[in-house]
């Protein structure tokens, strides 16, 4: 009898849609798009609506657009428990994934990339073909709904799909993986970095399958990872830690070329956006017009997000660019080391320091109009892969707060603005000061005068076309407020869904406390004439919900059918039947019944089994209750009230026995129900017919109390034997006893001891 439960071995794991709600270790990327690509117009099939989500120790897949799983990505390693170990499958765990859209020699229209972060600090790289996520062949023959999962198939091709062995990188010993970023810079993913709880990074060739170098300096665990795609800097890489420090880092020196002490704590999260000038989208191809706008945002414990302005050094603009004629070539380098030694007298050390500088500060966000301040930590911030709207996620909220990246005219407005208030208030003070004695001389214009601010900036015909000054521009006039999310739940972690809609709006995916999805919409809302000036410019709506493939908590109970084909799960307030053979959610339905007063009451169940025939079951609910539930209809067709005083810890079922020797014994199916309020009953099954007064659940089972079985203590566990011939009733008490009974008699037979604890569930 020792060990032999490693005859059993953990086929698959299901009932879990995200563990963004329920990881150990902090990270920003538990969600992520098979393609995560920006598609402004998606066609029927794009990817761009398939969602991966790390689930335990899986990476499970949703289809958007039908809601359903569609793939589900593991591995099959013996040596860290799965297969043929007899360890849980999840004793390891997805921290962290990413996509890449292209590989080298790879199209992303065949195969995508998916690299996943894991608690044992090993790196998985899958390859991910179009064949794996199709719902039909070819044949027009459809796939189940999770057809690639670890037990073995009967077709070759999902065999082919299963032992499809995945690239593993290690090179963070067991430090637990928090975040992973492919370097899309050169239109194709060719390196990935990776950081860990050790505060160590590592850049990887996924190439060559080798690692190229680590990058240290950092002292807590890494939170984000973002490269810079810019035309002036390339090969940079930008890292946010735990210990309050952002570093840039230069590849091709391997380098920390600037770090940026001056947050309030721990950074928890970064990520960095460039989006092309608008003279460079008109179609000017001017050399000053191809520069990026670069910005780099962290979001701090303190709950402040940080803008800052990437741009190149002031030493790298300094030097000269092009290649100029072999005369002119000595006369600019004697003018260059003249500038240099001047500036090198009169300039201090921190001064040199800050020509080097490629970050540099331009303030916080503003909060939304409805917020005076808050202290929550930024949890999460994203950019939508178009660059034009920033979101950020605050712990323990259910909002989400949406800013739009203003235009370069537009910023330009808002700085000259704001430059002309400034210095009206000081012209102000000043005359208050010198006339303070005149106290009554006048009334001044007010300085919030919009129409006279449109006037003046719309007079000036080159304030548009003029160059920025990054140096001046604030965070307040490139990122204005748009509108907040409001998911039913907390939100643990959400992204952007890549890709715009028909009227210009966007979509936000939230992954909630309750294991559930919510897909919102933020559209631009049409304002007319009529409309009141407080209108809101965006307006969101919640497009669709995925609650099917979770429990909200805890899961309570699990009960087969008679023919191991479905499983009923029970947990607050819900319960569901699966598939077992495909792992599919059939039916979710909540447990409430409407009541004599004809008000719907939800339920809180605690146990469950299927009636003879598999179309019903019966579920024990912590208020006392029997409910039997259809499963066709997913209703509720019974319910006994006050069946219990108090809990119903456990419930079983006592199927007849079929006699050969005497056919004509017709012996009732017995359900056996134990609670808390120290009593064992025994209910038989009947069929409703009510032929005075026909109703909608007629011809449905019902319970009706025969006999009781009091105890001395509650309890916690009841079961029947499974010897027909002779029938006993086991049953475990909170006082750590097991007690066996007569089924047809309920008299004592023995008592059975050795647990020093409570006995919580027994069979026989």
């Amino acid at each position: 009898m020792q060990h032999t439960y490693l005859r059993y071995e953990c086929a698959d794991a299901f009932a879990v849609a995200s563990s963004a709600a329920t990881t150990s270790t902090l990270t920003t990327s538990p969600l992520t798009f098979l393609n995560s690509s920006f598609d402004s117009a998606p066609k029927k099939n794009n990817s761009a609506s398939l969602l991966l989500s790390a689930a335990g120790s899986q990476i499970i897949g949703f289809n958007l657009r039908t809601n359903e799983p569609c793939i589900k990505i593991a591995h099959r390693e013996l040596l860290s428990g799965g297969l043929g170990t007899g360890r849980a499958l999840n004793s390891n765990e997805v921290l962290c994934i990413t996509t890449a859209c292209s590989t080298p020699g790879n199209s992303a229209k065949n195969s995508t990339k998916v690299a996943s972060g894991w608690k044992d600090g090993s790196i998985r790289l899958f390859d991910i073909k179009k064949s794996d996520v199709e719902t039909k062949n070819s044949q027009n023959i459809e796939k189940p709904g999770l057809a690639h999962s670890l037990i073995f198939e009967s077709t070759s091709k999902q065999e082919e799909f299963i032992m499809r062995e995945p690239l593993v990188l290690n090179g963070h010993s067991n430090s637990p993986i928090t975040c992973l970023k492919f370097d899309n810079t050169n239109g194709h993913a060719s390196r990935l970095a990776s950081g860990s709880t050790d505060g160590v990074i590592i850049l990887w060739d996924i190439i060559a399958e080798e690692g190229l170098f680590r990058l240290l300096g950092h002292k807590a665990p890494i939170s984000d990872l973002s490269f810079i795609s810019s035309s002036e800097l390339k090969n940079c890489l930008v890292s946010s830690s735990h210990d309050g420090l952002v570093k840039i880092w230069d590849l091709d020196a391997q380098c920390c070329t600037q770090t940026i002490a001056n947050h309030g704590g721990q950074v928890l999260c970064s990520t960095v956006v460039s989006r092309p000038s608008d003279d460079l989208k008109n179609g000017d191809e001017d050399e000053n017009d191809k520069k990026l706008r670069s910005r780099l945002v962290t979001g701090c414990i303190d709950g402040k997000v940080r803008v800052w302005s990437i741009q190149p050094s002031k030493r790298m603009e300094n030097k000269v660019t092009g290649s100029p004629d072999t005369n002119t070539e000595e006369v600019l380098k004697n003018t260059q080391m003249q500038a240099e030694i001047a500036t090198s007298a009169t300039t201090t050390p921190s001064q040199n320091n800050e020509q080097d500088d490629v970050c540099h500060y331009m303030g916080t966000l503003t909060y939304p109009p409805n917020v005076v301040s808050s202290n929550e930590k930024v949890q999460s911030l994203q950019f939508h892969p178009s660059g034009k709207y920033l979101a950020y996620l605050r712990s323990n909220s259910k909002n989400i707060d949406v800013y739009e990246l203003r235009n370069e005219e537009e910023v330009s407005k808002k700085r000259s603005r704001r430059l002309r208030r400034r210095r009206e208030k000081e012209n102000k003070n000043q005359v208050d000061d010198s006339n303070s004695n005149h106290k009554d001389k006048g009334k001044k214009r007010g300085i919030l005068d919009d129409e006279e601010d449109l006037g003046e900036t719309n007079s000036d015909p080159t304030a548009s076309h003029t160059i920025i000054d990054h140096d001046e521009i604030k965070a307040s006039d490139e990122f204005e407020y748009a509108t907040t999310i409001r998911a039913s739940h907390k939100v643990k972690a959400f992204t952007f869904v890549p890709y715009h809609e028909k009227n210009g709006g966007i979509r936000i995916l939230t992954s909630l406390a309750t294991n559930a999805f919510e897909v919102h919409s933020m559209t631009i809302n049409e304002l007319s004439s009529d409309s009141p000036a407080d209108t809101p410019k965006f307006k969101t709506s919640i497009v669709s919900s995925l609650d099917m493939y979770g429990h909200p908590t805890g899961i309570r109970s699990i009960a087969l059918s008679s023919d191991d084909v479905l499983a009923c799960t029970v947990s607050k307030n819900s319960a569901k039947v699966w598939n077992v053979n495909n792992r599919s959610c059939l039916r979710s339905l909540s447990l409430e019944y409407k009541n004599t007063s004809s008000k719907k009451a939800n339920y809180y169940g605690l146990c469950a089994t299927f009636l003879p025939g598999d179309t019903h079951f019966v579920v024990g609910t912590r208020e006392g209750h029997l409910l039997i539930v259809d499963i066709a209809s997913g209703e509720i067709v019974y319910m006994e009230e006050k069946a219990h005083e108090k809990e119903i810890w456990s419930i079983d079922i006592k199927k007849p026995s079929t006699n050969i020797m005497n056919p004509d014994d017709n012996e009732a199916i017995t359900v056996m129900t134990g609670s808390a309020d120290k009593s064992v009953k025994f209910w038989e099954l009947e069929i409703q017919n009510d032929d005075d007064n026909e109703t909608q659940f007629s011809n449905h089972p019902m319970l009706t109390h025969v006999r009781t079985l009091q105890s001395n203590d509650d309890v916690v566990a009841a079961r029947y034997s499974h010897d027909a011939s002779k029938r006993l009733v086991f049953v475990s008490t909170l006082d750590s006893q097991i007690k066996v009974f007569f089924d047809d008699s309920l008299k004592f037979f023995l008592s059975l001891y050795g647990h020093s604890l409570t006995a919580l569930a027994l069979d026989a």
